[in-house]
């Protein structure tokens, strides 16, 4: 292992996650390394998990006392907004989910943070609810009904605050703008919810339903290459996908997984996913059912691609939300697009190649239809 910041932010990663000490050989390092190591947790949205792993060094081998208090205090706000968003949730659970025809399933976030060593110290963002198309009505009915304000964009989610909580709640699991790739995703959603969901506590012990491991395997998986495509994607949905694999090792088909996978057109992404979680994160090898040395070359584009954009690619590309919509910033979102597809076309083929295209025509559609 090298002393580079972003070796030793994965090597302090693999010891919270499997207690795997390797980065113990390269340290103790100079504060300066500690600041850059730091400064790239907070990119990569990893401040708490990171922190768990220097409570498992010696105290020679940590970073300087200055550096640690802060560190610690970003860690209690990460688990101080994890308790308010778990109160929200249960608030939801109590108030709103009687209210559906069919109970919301949970998607990622607070869900997929009941893998980690101390879900608390996940960085949390919104709560994403897939509420189906009959929820999906009853969500309409209620932004009058019940006084919710929804965001402006309806395609994909309907999106607003809920105790001071982004919430979005979702028709499907997720959306492709090619129509044909987009069926493919119906079907295989459509077969995933007619075998239900599974209960789950979560850490207050309120219970949430969520997917099938096998289902959530490949949405998450999807979730994170989809804004892979566009803008990049972090170490943050990378550890939620992997934690996931693991655990659920046993009862994932992955044969299946595969086949849902290759009728999605995205192999080429999911083996580069793979090779990175084998390599940067420990996964084991077992529990992929691809050989992902066969997918090296995408793999290090992809390890690269995080290292520089960090989380979902914000710090290379920064977006003026309060221009969304105007001629000038959706060509300027074009030619960003346009030029990213350059590269992840050549590593994962149409699915990245076509996205630029689909997204703008998708765009048109809906300002002129």
């Amino acid at each position: 292992m090298d002393k580079s910041p972003w070796s030793i932010v994965l090597g302090l990663l693999r010891l919270a996650l499997w207690d795997d000490e390797s980065v113990r050989t390269v340290l103790p390092v100079e504060g300066t390394v500690w600041h850059e190591v730091r400064r790239i947790a907070r990119e990569q949205t990893m401040d708490g998990i990171l922190f768990d792993a220097l409570n498992k060094l010696p105290k020679e081998e940590r970073p300087p006392i200055e550096l640690w208090l802060r560190w610690l205090g970003g860690t209690q706000r990460v688990a101080e907004r994890n308790r308010r968003i778990n109160a929200a949730l249960k608030k939801w659970q109590a108030e709103m989910v009687p209210l559906f025809p069919h109970e919301p399933m949970l998607l990622k976030g607070q869900g997929a943070a009941m893998n980690w060593p101390e879900p608390a110290h996940r960085v949390a963002g919104d709560i994403d609810w897939l509420v189906g198309a009959g929820g999906w009505d009853c969500m309409l009915a209620f932004e009058k009904k019940l006084g919710l304000t929804y965001a402006p964009e309806r395609e994909k989610h309907l999106e607003f605050d809920y105790e001071g909580v982004p919430v979005e709640c979702h028709r499907a699991a997720t959306f492709f703008y090619g129509r044909k790739r987009n069926r493919a995703w119906k079907r295989i959603e459509a077969a995933w919810m007619a075998e239900g969901g599974r209960r789950l506590a979560l850490s207050d012990g309120t219970e949430v339903t969520v997917p099938q491991p096998g289902f959530d395997a490949l949405f998450l998986f999807v979730h994170a290459f989809m804004h892979l495509i566009p803008e990049g994607v972090g170490l943050r949905q990378l550890t939620d996908w992997t934690l996931l694999l693991v655990r659920y090792a046993d009862s994932i088909d992955r044969q299946r997984l595969l086949r849902e996978v290759e009728e999605l057109g995205m192999t080429a992404g999911f083996g580069a996913f793979g090779y990175a979680a084998v390599q940067a994160l420990g996964l084991p090898r077992r529990a992929f059912p691809l050989a992902v040395d066969d997918y090296r070359k995408a793999g290090e584009w992809l390890l690269n691609d995080m290292c520089e954009g960090g989380n979902f690619g914000r710090k290379r590309t920064r977006r003026d939300e309060s221009r969304k919509g105007a001629w000038s910033e959706e060509l300027r979102i074009f030619v960003d697009m346009f030029r990213r597809s350059l590269s992840t076309g050549r590593h994962f083929g149409s699915v990245a190649r076509t996205y630029p295209w689909l997204r703008t025509l998708n765009y048109f559609r809906k300002k002129y239809r």
